[in-house]
């Protein structure tokens, strides 16, 4: 920058060029047009950068939440296709066992009665147990119940 003004005093000096009021303006007119230039080009240069940030900003960001929505809705049609399956496949399961199970009885119909008394005597074991559990359940309560009063009473 410094030789560009030695260039224009040396000139000036030696009357290689002439400096008038027209040279003068053009001169300034020139320099405000350049200042103008460089510093709207650096202006528009930094919104440019920051709308272009912003807007792959909002891109990253919805690309990431169509990602991971598509990942949840793979994973949940993923349980849903095994479920169906291993549904189907209990059920198939259930149904070969019954189909073998009606096989065995009857194969053997000797032993239909004594299976029919195990069942019935397993039957009334079982509503036996639970009747002695929601027994034991109801004393517990009642028990609790009699200490909370007493407890609260003091």
């Amino acid at each position: 920058m410094n030789y560009r003004l030695v260039i224009l005093i040396a000139l000036c000096a030696n009357n290689i060029l002439i400096v008038n009021e027209e040279t003068i303006v053009a001169i300034s007119f020139i320099a405000f047009i350049m200042f103008s230039f460089s510093t709207i080009a650096a202006g528009l240069t930094s919104t440019l950068a920051e709308r272009s940030r912003m807007i792959k900003d909002d891109i990253v960001s919805e690309l990431q939440e169509v990602r991971s929505t598509s990942v949840d809705s793979m994973k949940t049609q993923l349980i849903l296709s095994y479920k169906t399956k291993w549904s189907t496949w209990l059920s198939q399961i259930q149904r070969f066992r019954v189909l073998s199970l009606s096989q065995d009885v009857v194969k053997f119909p000797q032993y239909n009665s004594l299976i029919d008394s195990h069942n019935s005597e397993l039957q009334s074991l079982l509503s036996l147990k639970n009747f002695l559990r929601a027994r034991s359940f109801i004393f517990m309560s009642l028990f609790f119940y009699k200490i909370v009063n007493q407890k609260i009473s003091k």
